[in-house]
Parts: structure tokens; C-alpha cells; sequence
């Protein structure tokens, strides 16, 4: 288990955008970082917070087990520009780029070679109680041996 959790971290913390960017600022364990604040969270946008929201094992015989892991990564970001129509394109733009960023954790983890077996099987998005911190997360289904 700290292995995959380890191996999806240190993915998820190199991953860049075509210009060499890093795709997030914070990557880390999800700890309530995002849940627990006054002002402000104790992170940097755009952030990606990794749980583990279900693990179920079976005996394959041979002292040996398969685990089912249910995976959960928040995408975390501020959005401080405006999304209505009747904002400029740029703005809108800003605005959308959590979707965006959902996309690439789909792409990044989705039939991941080097881990074990994922594939999706949740999409769920959510807004904080602040209104300029948008919550979206994505689930993975994970198979790992013991």
C-alpha cells in the first residue's frame, strides 16, 4: 500500500505541461489540508491530495493476497477569474483549467504501467464552502498483490 501511494506521489509530482511547467504546486498524502483552514489552506495551487478510500483483500492461497484499492486524488486549485459567458475567453479559460487538470490525472494513471492495475471508476466534483477554491475529484480502482 505505501508503495503504490509512493509510486502515484512521485507520478503525479513530476508530471509537467508541454512548456516543462510542473502540472501541480503541492502533491502529498491528503491529511484534510484542504478541509481544516480560516483563510486559507496550508497548500499551493494547483495541488493534488492522494487517500485511500476503500482497500478489500483476498487469499489467493500460498500466504498470498490480492487487494482491491479504491484510490482518491482531490484536484485542487483557486479560481479567481471569472467562468460566465460574459467573461473575456482568457478568463474562462483560467477558470476551467481544474477540468483540465482532471483530464491529466486521468491520463497519467489510467493503465499505468509502471503500477499496478488501474482503471476509473469515479468521477465526482464538488465546492468548497470557499467559494474561490474549486474541489474536484477522481477515483481509481487499483489491484495489488501482498
Amino acid at each position: 500500500m505505501k508503495q503504490l501511494l509512493t509510486d502515484i506521489q512521485n507520478r503525479l509530482a513530476t508530471a509537467v505541461h508541454e512548456d516543462n511547467r510542473p502540472l501541480f504546486a503541492y502533491v502529498d498524502l491528503d491529511w484534510g489540508q484542504a478541509d481544516f483552514y480560516d483563510d486559507r489552506p496550508p497548500v499551493k495551487f494547483p495541488c493534488a491530495l492522494i487517500d485511500v478510500q476503500n482497500a478489500t483483500y483476498s487469499n489467493e492461497g500460498r500466504h498470498i493476497q490480492t487487494g482491491d484499492v479504491t484510490v482518491q486524488i482531490r484536484i485542487i486549485d483557486m479560481i479567481l477569474s471569472r467562468s460566465s459567458t460574459a467573461a473575456p475567453a482568457d478568463q474562462r479559460e483560467r477558470a476551467a483549467r481544474v477540468f483540465d487538470r482532471l483530464c491529466d490525472v486521468q491520463r497519467l494513471l489510467h493503465a499505468w504501467t509502471g503500477a499496478p492495475d488501474r482503471i476509473r471508476i469515479n468521477v465526482s466534483a464538488s465546492l468548497s464552502s470557499q467559494t474561490t477554491i474549486k474541489t474536484q475529484t477522481k477515483n481509481f480502482r487499483c489491484k495489488i498483490s501482498l
